[in-house]
C-alpha cells in the first residue's frame, strides 16, 4: 500500500512540473504570434491563469460541443459566403465549436460574431488581444488566424450568433463543424 502511495505522489509532481514547463513555453501576447489553427484568445496568452488554460485540451472532450443540424459546409466560386445562424443554449454558457478542413487547407475562414455589446472592431493578426476586454474578444473570433491551420476551435456563447464562412483561397472549399 505504501507502494502505491509512493507512486502515485511521483506521479503528481511529474504532472504539475510538466504543465508548469509547458506553460512557460506557450506565452505568447499577439495573434500573430500565435502558432496554429484556432483563435489565441481560446489558448489563453496573456491570461492570469495559465496553469488552468494549459489543461484546456485535456478538459476539452469534456465541453459542451456546438451542434448544428448542418456538419459540413462548402464554399464555391459561386457561393463564395455561407452565413450560418447558431441558435442561443440556455443550458450552456460556452461551447466549443471545432473545425476541419475536409477539402482544402487554409482555403476559408470561419468567423463567429456573437450578439454582445461591443464597441471595438474584429480584432487583426497584429491586435495586442491583451487590450480587449473579456467580452470583445469572443464577440468576434476568426479561424483559421494568421497562421496556417488544419483543425481549429471556436467558442461560442450562450446567446448564440452567427457563423459566416468566406471563401479565401481556391474553390471549392469544404469545411467540416467536429
Amino acid at each position: 500500500m505504501k507502494i502505491f502511495f509512493i507512486v502515485l505522489i511521483v506521479l503528481i509532481i511529474a504532472f504539475v512540473a510538466i504543465e508548469v514547463v509547458g506553460v512557460g513555453k506557450n506565452s505568447s501576447e499577439t495573434a500573430a504570434d500565435y502558432k496554429g489553427g484556432g483563435d489565441p484568445v481560446i489558448n489563453c496568452p496573456g491570461n492570469k491563469y495559465q496553469i488552468f488554460c494549459s489543461m484546456n485540451s485535456m478538459l476539452d472532450r469534456f465541453s459542451p460541443k456546438l451542434q448544428l443540424k448542418q456538419k459540413t459546409f462548402t464554399v464555391t466560386k459561386t457561393t463564395q459566403t455561407l452565413s450560418v445562424t447558431v441558435p442561443a443554449d440556455d443550458k450552456n454558457s460556452f461551447r466549443n465549436a471545432t473545425f476541419k478542413f475536409n477539402q482544402g487547407n487554409n482555403c476559408a475562414t470561419v468567423e463567429y460574431i456573437s450578439p454582445a455589446t461591443c464597441s471595438n472592431s474584429p480584432p487583426s493578426c497584429n491586435s495586442d488581444l491583451s487590450k480587449l476586454s473579456n467580452d470583445c474578444r469572443l464577440k468576434y473570433q476568426t479561424w483559421p488566424t494568421c497562421k496556417d491551420g488544419v483543425k481549429g476551435k471556436l467558442i461560442v456563447v450562450k446567446s448564440g450568433g452567427t457563423l459566416d464562412i468566406k471563401l479565401t483561397g481556391q474553390a471549392p472549399c469544404t469545411v467540416a463543424l467536429q
